[in-house]
């Protein structure tokens, strides 16, 4: 399927992966901070 892919999107494929916990929470904080950069911006 064409088209971009949202960092939400990835954290489900990393969990359906089975990652651990540890690095899912990373991720998403990392995504956090990336988006209020942008909003700021």
């Amino acid at each position: 399927m064409k088209g971009s892919a949202t960092s939400q999107n990835a954290v489900k494929l990393l969990k359906l992966a089975g990652f651990p916990e540890e690095i899912l929470e990373k991720c998403e904080e990392t995504d956090e901070t990336l988006e209020k950069s942008m909003i700021s911006c």
